[in-house]
């Protein structure tokens, strides 16, 4: 018969074997929560992302 020890007297080894029997793994889905961002919101990074359109000509004339 083998003597009981408390989980937090065994050894840093014993633990993780302990800990890996445990756990389970999540397969094919991702524990990840994927919210869409409410578009109401203000988000400053929008912004500057937005593309800088200078409605120049790409040459200039000058008349002298």
């Amino acid at each position: 018969m083998q003597k009981f020890i408390a989980y937090n007297k065994l050894s840093k080894k014993k633990q993780k074997e302990i800990n890996v029997q445990k756990r389970k793994t999540w397969g094919n889905i991702k524990p990840i929560i994927k919210i869409k961002p409410s578009a109401k919101l203000y988000n400053r990074n929008n912004r500057k992302q937005a593309p800088m359109n200078f409605n120049y000509p790409s040459v200039l004339v000058f008349y002298t």
